[in-house]
């Protein structure tokens, strides 16, 4: 064993041991109510001695049993996905964020298992549970996997621009656009009539902007296009107006004839 092994083989077991102290153990099964300490509880499994059989998340149970590191993972990301609507930035009313643990683990599966993780991702765009389609779309345009891309416009591709689309359609929509410096979604909010999507994808674009994750100048363009439509109503403009404000604060935001700064 090499001295690094060793140094991350004796941090792994302090952090074990605060574990055990927060949580317990009880016939070899964790009950965990946080869940980055979960998952990282999954991260050093490979690196101790403890054999799990199960991990207990609220009121569901997550069987471990004759499964790989991971494999477990997996499963565990599964079954906190189906929880809620998941995601990398920062969250609206109707999301939770993720943290820093989250990224980090899924990157490490990006960068070694591509393979497995396109065929987990398309599992779950293929379920009927809309909370993990959202998470596939989430991690499919988080890391922009070139390779599951494809997958994801079957979500949306029959929903007209007049309609209110599910939530996880507007992400598939969205995590399918950053391949592409979000065309697609500027196409739906410059021509779609439905409220509810307009509010949706300016709070996208105010995530993208938060995150650094897109062309501030391209972003401005389109959002200053958007308010100049004549079929939008003034909340939603004032909205796009105060995402605007706040990304570009030393430019005036004039919109029609009222000028916002």
């Amino acid at each position: 064993m090499t001295k690094a092994t060793k140094a991350l083989f004796g941090a792994s077991s302090v952090v074990c041991f605060i574990l055990i102290i927060l949580h317990g153990i009880d016939a070899l099964h964790f009950k965990v109510d946080d869940v980055s300490i979960a998952l990282f509880i999954l991260v050093i499994l490979p690196l101790t001695p403890i054999v799990l059989k199960s991990l207990k998340f609220g009121d569901k149970e997550i069987s471990l049993r004759n499964l790989s590191p991971q494999d477990q993972i997996f499963v565990f990301l599964e079954t906190i996905a189906s929880q809620q609507q998941w995601t990398f930035y920062i969250p609206r009313n109707t999301e939770s964020g993720l943290g820093q643990a989250f990224p980090l683990l899924l990157k490490n599966i990006v960068k070694n298992d591509p393979k497995e993780l396109k065929k987990w991702v398309k599992k779950l765009v293929a379920s009927e549970d809309n909370n993990l389609i959202w998470f596939a779309s989430e991690v499919i345009g988080y890391f922009r996997l070139e390779q599951s891309k494809d997958i994801l416009p079957i979500i949306y591709s029959t929903l007209g621009q007049g309609a209110q689309w599910p939530q996880h359609a507007l992400n598939c929509l969205w995590a399918y656009s950053r391949f592409h410096d979000y065309r697609e979604l500027d196409e739906l909010l410059l021509n779609t009539t439905n409220e509810d999507n307009q509010r949706w994808i300016l709070t996208a674009y105010k995530q993208m902007l938060a995150a650094g994750d897109c062309a501030r100048s391209r972003v401005e363009a389109v959002l200053r296009e958007f308010c100049n439509r004549k079929d939008i109503v003034s909340q939603v403009v004032g909205y796009a107006g105060e995402i605007l404000e706040a990304a570009f604060p030393e430019k005036e935001t004039q919109i029609g004839d009222q000028k916002l700064i």
